[in-house]
């Protein structure tokens, strides 16, 4: 899933882009769900003592600055 899916998504969009360019006024909303899914991963996982990916782990070496660290790059991505 996280290996093919982004590859078929960018082809799907090169295939057949928008008619129109995407403005960031309808696009932001988009990135609400990724936000909405760390804030509740980072929440929850204390509580469940589970965190979905190690990479939102605090408990791992580097505690916060860890997370900070690889979710900084991946929000970038979703921007982009």
């Amino acid at each position: 899933m996280h290996a093919v899916m982004p590859v078929v998504a960018l082809a799907d969009w090169l295939a057949g882009p928008p008619a129109r360019p995407i403005s960031w006024v309808r696009g932001l909303p988009w990135l609400a769900f990724p936000l909405v899914y760390l804030a509740y991963s980072l929440l929850r996982g204390p509580f469940a003592h589970w965190y979905p990916y190690d990479f939102l782990d605090p408990r791992q070496p580097g505690g916060y600055l860890h997370v900070t660290t690889w979710t900084l790059p991946a929000t970038a991505a979703f921007v982009l």
